[in-house]
């Protein structure tokens, strides 16, 4: 085979079997968002752990996920949702979705013109262009109230930020609140493509704070809601390596069996709640990196997948997870970082030996380090790393190390190794030659 011929680079850079970004709602978006903030209070971000109840809620919401909660009439889930975006800074928008029209959601028809011809466009509600010029929380409450027609207006609102022919802009995080549907007035139940682009938590009553402001002549204590900080999705690489290997695996929990017609076997109940598909699994994947980012424990990162994905699934990932037993990949790329400094030459012994889930697991939550902070030296034990796996297992080793060699991981000053390029010419040369890479002799 002709090396000279071939850019391994340019082939190593497009190997990695997952997205290098996860910014699918717009391109190089920046999310405003504030520094996570360190408090004791009994709705508490403590350092080290979050303990607060009903955090998972506040988690999905502000990665993008629309977050729904269910609890009874009275316990503070409106008067929560008002102090966390006062703490955002973010203006609450409370759409009260049983006494709306469709139009109320998506805009009325209107003629407008242009260029001499007359045309439809949709006017969008108010609600839209104050969002524009404003960071805003959108809240819609008693969404299970609302009438079907309703809940298929807000469908695109929740998924795509969609309103009529207009969009909110991306930092507009949207929650719901309702009742459960068996004591909602004309309550109706969401349908299996509502339920499944949203997250779903229960709603847990702050009964000690109550009993606390009670005493206290009715001065509640304000809920401190931390606020995700702007690098949690860093944590989406290592996430969708696990998830993407759990189903690898498992095979089953990607999605519902379906009958003849293509319909999802799913109950009455199971079709309005959580359950599995590739949207709300990547929903989970979304959640579980931003709680990575607030270092919850691990009931909340149990609550973040089940809300999306139902318990069933949810079960069998964590089982799978906590199997694996994944070594540190920060504490063993500072162990190579130091073995460079040193001049080493044989850093092997630093390598762990995995088996194949998890050295994908490993490997992609090292691409997250390294993307965290690529300075050269970082970027070059990297590569080290794979180096060495990449000769204990060269096809898992090399689906991975994709993003290492694009950007925005790839450092300036970063050279390809030899020993890079000569695994590559060794697993995939034949491949590549048929296809025109060189040649195949």
């Amino acid at each position: 085979m002709d090396v000279q011929a071939l850019n391994y680079q340019s082939i190593l850079s497009g190997l990695s079997p997952l997205p290098l970004s996860t910014r699918a709602e717009g391109e190089g978006r920046e999310r405003k968002r504030g520094q996570t903030h360190v408090v004791v209070s009994r709705f508490v971000f403590v350092f080290g752990g979050c303990v607060m109840l009903n955090l998972s809620y506040f988690v999905a919401g502000q990665c993008g996920v629309p977050a729904l909660c269910y609890g009874m009439p009275g316990v503070a889930k409106t008067a929560v949702m008002e102090a966390f975006s006062r703490k955002q800074g973010r203006a609450l928008y409370t759409l009260i979705g049983s006494i709306r029209e469709p139009g109320d959601i998506g805009g009325y028809p209107a003629l407008d013109e242009e260029d001499g011809l007359t045309f439809m466009k949709i006017v969008p509600p108010k609600y839209l262009l104050d969002a524009r010029k404003t960071p805003t929380n959108l809240f819609i409450d008693e969404i299970m109230a609302c009438a079907p027609a309703v809940q298929a207006a807000l469908l695109r609102v929740a998924n795509e930020k969609e309103v009529g022919d207009e969009s909110l802009p991306d930092d507009c995080d949207i929650y719901a609140a309702c009742n459960p549907p068996s004591i909602t007035p004309n309550g109706f139940p969401f349908e299996a493509p509502t339920a499944n682009r949203w997250y779903h938590h229960q709603w847990l009553f702050p009964r000690e704070d109550w009993l606390a402001g009670m005493a206290a002549g009715g001065n509640f204590p304000v809920p401190d809601v931390p606020i995700l900080p702007d690098s949690w999705e860093e944590n989406m690489m290592e996430m969708g390596a696990l998830v993407a290997q759990f189903h690898r695996r498992t095979g089953r929990f990607l999605m519902p069996e379906s009958d003849e017609e293509g319909e999802p076997k799913l109950s009455t109940v199971e079709r309005s709640k959580a359950w599995p598909s590739p949207r709300s699994w990547h929903n989970a994947t979304k959640c579980l990196a931003a709680g990575m980012s607030l270092d919850v424990d691990d009931g909340v990162k149990k609550e973040l997948v089940e809300g999306n994905v139902g318990m069933g699934a949810s079960e069998a990932f964590f089982q799978f997870w906590e199997a694996l037993d994944i070594p540190d990949s920060e504490e063993i790329l500072q162990k190579v970082i130091d073995a460079r400094a040193d001049k080493r030459e044989d850093i092997s012994s630093l390598v762990p030996e995995l088996e194949t889930d998890q050295l994908i697991v490993f490997l992609g939550a090292l691409n997250g380090n390294v993307g965290r902070d690529n300075s050269l030296d970082r970027w070059n034990a990297a590569q080290d790393i794979y180096i060495v796996t990449s000769d204990r297992e060269a096809e898992t080793s090399l689906s991975q190390c994709g993003p290492l060699y694009r950007d925005p991981i790839l450092p300036s000053g970063a050279v390809l190794s030899d020993t890079m390029a000569d695994s590559v010419e060794r697993v995939f040369g034949r491949a590549l030659g048929e296809v025109g890479y060189g040649t195949t002799d």
